[in-house]
């Protein structure tokens, strides 16, 4: 176990959640959303600072995927109570998103044991995408050019990630995309 600032940033996230969810209970969106984008970039900033300083470790990857999970579930748990209109109106497009995540988890942890922590380009996009999204839901309002292709790059980012599950017969984090495990298998034959 390896503690670096950019582990110690995903800690602050996996820390953050109770306070999220008791703002959730006690009603105070400001307060939610003000904390949730502070963990957003904080996701932002401890995957970055991994990269840049060369800080990567199996740990961190587990750590941030975890503190990822959370952060998604306790900000869905905002949308149930903050943003119930929203929800109404794009449900199945919401399920099918999360169905989509959920299976990648599920597939995840049958063939590995454990959370995928890939961590790849696209994956990295379509989170970034999703804060986006959340964050100007809470502070805008509803932006559908914002909505609709956000549902497609979520659905090609865990998909690309339950295909490489399938690819790859043992776990390994940080892998860069799809492109790199084919381009990996093609040197290998």
């Amino acid at each position: 176990m390896t503690w670096n600032l950019p582990n110690i940033i995903s800690l602050y996230r996996i820390m953050a959640v109770p306070l999220l969810l008791y703002f959730c209970i006690s009603g105070k969106i400001e307060l939610f959303t003000w904390f949730l984008l502070a963990s957003l970039i904080s996701d932002i900033l401890d995957g970055l600072i991994a990269r840049i300083f060369n800080m990567k470790t199996e740990f961190g990857a587990f750590l941030d995927s975890t503190a990822d999970m959370a952060t998604f579930v306790v900000a869905i748990i905002g949308f149930f109570i903050f943003q119930r209109p929203f929800l109404h109106a794009h449900w199945v497009a919401i399920v099918v998103v999360l169905g989509a995540y959920l299976f990648e988890v599920l597939v995840a942890l049958i063939r590995y044991g454990r959370i995928s922590s890939f961590h790849t380009l696209l994956n990295r996009i379509n989170a970034y995408a999703q804060g986006i999204f959340i964050m100007s839901l809470f502070l805008f309002g509803y932006n559908g050019w914002i909505f609709y292709p956000l549902i497609a790059l979520s659905l090609l980012a865990y998909l690309e990630e339950v295909v490489m599950i399938a690819l790859l017969k043992e776990w390994q984090p940080n892998i860069h995309s799809l492109y790199f495990v084919l381009k990996v298998r093609r040197q290998k034959t």
